[in-house]
């Protein structure tokens, strides 16, 4: 700055006239007047806001403002710019004002020269620049932030030349397709489209630059990797090539490689089960829940000779007779309560006539709420013919064998008179050494007429179901001494093993019966001196009585025909062949089985017959309570449990009731639903869980929803799962188990009792 008004200002010590102060006040940056000597002669109010140091202040002091790690750098420009000719520099720097804040200025320093163009001063105007250089750090920071969130996301940016040259691309491109950043093919970008898809490639890319953007309109193309694989992405694209930072076309890229080979895998694998239910032999009929038609497979169309595209959307009821809409209603409202069931129904076809046809169904819950029935349908047309001609048959053989009983039994009848007539003379006969034995021989053979009458009446009645049976609580070892003593057995060969006693629900008299043909049989065909074993054993819910001796056995030539009338099983000519033949038919009236097994010395016959079991004892005999606010699902559970004796059902509809009846009188098992009014399933298991008196009360849920976060969710908290659609033998099973647990398949085990610390953040799914 050559001499002038300035030059004067440095020429004393004195402060600058009012008038250049004032002025020098008045502008925006800071000003400082420094000596040649480094000393600050004068600064206006700008400068001083930002120096924060006084008129006389020396550079040194001004270095003192300046961060730490900056003063070398400072220092160093101040000597070099006092030291040289240069006459002006700019840079810019931090400094701190007096009280600590850090600042950016841009400082601007020339000197002052002399008359003898010796420098005199120096003048430093300061400008704070502080809010564009945080603002340029923030927007550094944000594009690095970009940058790092591009790196990793799925999609990638590329941005294009307007001639198509590949300018750049964020980092995931490099991953997804495996070139560099700033690769660019020696073909250009086209190069790497698909030639199928390249027509659609630079058509698009046209449009782009016509201004036509594609964002709402994703463009799908094949793209070749560095490996030389087809790689399928979906591109946006958006004309910024007017955009003074960005000036290209940038497309936005998404790799849909494996969702597409997904989507054509699903595909297949549709159109294959598709192929297999058009082709299947049997019908099958999709329904919405309201029962209107979603599809039929041609099988099913032609089953009821329709078009199956006139069937969608007609309701099932259109095509069934009166008997079988009924049915199917009341099937329906088990649907909903998730039982699965098989049933035959007729249907009307297209021209009038009816099939008869046999449907089992899968039923599909969305939310817990049916949403759509599957049916498989097989026709049954021929074989309900064939059961009605059956039945038909069935009905003459019944006929003909009641014609044949009652003739048997007048037969009988009428030959019962006379040998009565004959055996009252016999015993009339004065006795006479001569005729004694004649007489004697003509009464045992009339007493044995009189008995095969009775075994053929026996027979008769057999036939007829007519044997007025009277079933009554027996002990088995009384019917046994009364056997023995009526078949003239020595009580002393007899060995009786097993459990002693043991009570029967038969009829006395016919069980005596039964007992004393089958050790009069024994006997008859034991070795002498060898005894006669009847052992009792207790089955599940029967008592098996076996008799075996150690005779020759069942002829093989018989085995398998023993119990048939006139059918003998030593293979000689002795006896009829009635008496196992009526001991079967006996044991079977009582609701009993009489059997033959195979020994390797002599022959036994198992006698088995319904054991006395008092409720209160027996297996039948639970308490169940259910918690459940739906009507249909609680009768449908009260019309199950009351098809079996013994069970005790109690049902209550909200958490609080449930909660308060099973601490009132704890049951064998709780079937809980998890929707209720007042609550969930969940909060039911936690106030058990937490009350020592029913923490070990089984827990079964019921339920639609079958995903497995619900089945994690309640095994986690020490319950069972009883999962819709279930079966009467599921339901039972989960009653019966000790621990509510069961054993069939759409039951979870409950483990050991009921969890209270799984019970937190439960929610129902």
């Amino acid at each position: 700055m050559t001499a002038g008004p300035l030059d004067r200002l440095f020429a004393t010590d004195a402060p600058p006239d009012a008038g250049v102060a004032a002025l020098l006040d008045a502008l925006p940056g800071g000003v400082g007047l420094f000596g040649i000597d480094g000393t600050l002669r004068f600064a206006n109010r700008a400068y001083l806001e930002l120096a924060g140091e006084p008129a006389g202040a020396t550079t040194q002091e001004l270095l003192a403002r300046t961060p730490p790690e900056d003063r070398d750098e400072v220092a160093g420009f101040w000597s070099r710019f006092f030291s040289d000719d240069t006459p002006s520099a700019e840079r810019e720097m931090r400094a701190r004002t007096s009280d600590g804040t850090e600042v950016w200025v841009t400082e601007q320093a020339r000197k002052v020269f002399g008359a003898d163009g010796r420098p005199v001063g120096v003048v430093m105007s300061w400008v704070d620049v502080t809010a564009t250089k945080r603002a340029e750090a923030a927007a550094a920071d944000a594009g690095r932030y970009f940058e790092a969130l591009m790196a990793r996301s799925s999609d990638f940016v590329t941005v294009l030349e307007v001639d198509g040259s590949w300018r750049s691309s964020s980092e995931s491109a490099a991953r997804v397709l495996g070139y560099p950043r700033g690769f660019d093919p020696a073909g250009g970008v086209f190069s790497l489209v698909h030639p199928d898809d390249l027509p659609r490639a630079l058509d698009g890319f046209a449009r782009v630059l016509d201004g036509e953007d594609f964002v709402g309109a994703p463009l799908e193309l094949r793209i070749r990797d560095v490996h030389g694989e087809w790689r399928r992405l979906e591109l946006v694209a958006a004309n910024q090539v007017d955009d003074p930072i960005v000036r290209g076309v940038v497309i936005n890229a998404r790799d849909v490689t494996a969702r597409r080979e997904a989507e054509e895998r699903l595909a297949v694998s549709e159109a294959r089960y598709r192929d297999l239910v058009e082709l299947m032999d049997e019908g099958v009929w999709v329904t919405d829940a309201q029962g209107a038609t979603t599809y039929v497979n041609p099988r099913m169309a032609a089953m009821l000779s329709m078009p199956a595209a006139a069937m969608i959307g007609t309701p099932v009821a259109d095509y069934l007779d009166g008997e079988s809409l009924a049915a199917l209603l009341d099937w329906r409202a088990r649907w909903v309560a998730g039982l699965a069931e098989r049933h035959d129904l007729r249907f009307r076809r297209a021209d009038g006539a009816w099939v008869w046809a046999s449907l089992t169904t899968t039923v599909v819950f969305a939310d817990g709420r049916p949403h759509t029935v599957i049916a498989v349908v097989s026709d049954i047309s021929d074989r309900k013919v064939l059961e009605a001609e059956l039945e038909a048959a069935r009905v003459r053989a019944e006929a003909a064998s009641e014609a044949k009983t009652a003739m048997v039994g007048r037969i009988s009848h009428e030959l019962r008179t006379p040998l009565h007539t004959i055996l009252a003379s016999l015993e009339l006969i004065p006795p006479a050494e001569t005729t004694d034995r004649h007489v004697a021989r003509a009464a045992s053979a009339a007493g044995h007429l009189l008995d095969l009458v009775g075994d053929l009446l026996d027979v008769a009645r057999i036939g007829s179901r007519d044997l007025g049976l009277e079933r009554e609580p027996v002990g088995v070892d009384s019917v046994l001494d009364a056997a023995v003593g009526l078949a003239n057995l020595d009580g002393d060969r007899i060995v009786r093993t097993g459990v002693d006693g043991c009570r029967v629900l038969v009829d006395e008299r016919r069980t005596i019966q039964v007992l004393v043909n089958l050790l009069a049989n024994a006997a008859e065909h034991a070795p002498p001196g060898t005894a006669v074993t009847v052992d009792r054993r207790v089955v599940g819910d029967r008592i098996e009585i076996t008799v075996a001796d150690l005779g020759p056995g069942l002829d093989p030539a018989v085995r398998d025909r023993v119990f048939e009338p006139l059918v003998t099983g030593s293979g000689d000519e002795g006896g009829v062949g009635l008496g196992l033949a009526i001991s079967r038919g006996l044991a079977e009236a009582m609701g009993g089985t009489l059997v033959a097994v195979d020994r390797p010395v002599g022959a036994a016959f198992v006698l088995g017959l319904p054991a006395v079991v008092t409720v209160a004892d027996g297996p039948d005999a639970r308490r169940v309570l259910y918690v459940e606010d739906d009507a249909m699902n609680v009768e449908l559970v009260e019309r199950i449990l009351a098809s079996r004796p013994g069970i005790e059902l109690r049902v209550e509809r909200t958490v609080a009731a449930g909660i308060a009846a099973v601490r009132a009188d704890p049951p064998d098992v709780v079937l809980l639903d998890l929707h209720l009014p007042d609550g969930t399933g969940f909060d039911v298991i936690a106030a058990l869980a937490d009350d020592p008196r029913t923490a070990a009360v089984p827990v079964v849920v019921v339920t639609a929803d079958a995903t497995a976060r619900t089945a994690t969710a309640v095994a986690g908290v020490g319950a069972g799962c009883l999962t819709k659609p279930f079966t009467i033998a599921d339901l039972f099973a989960v009653i019966d188990a000790p621990d509510g647990s069961g054993s069939r398949s759409g039951v979870a085990s409950t483990g050991s009792g009921l969890r209270k610390d799984h019970l937190e953040d439960r929610t129902v799914g």
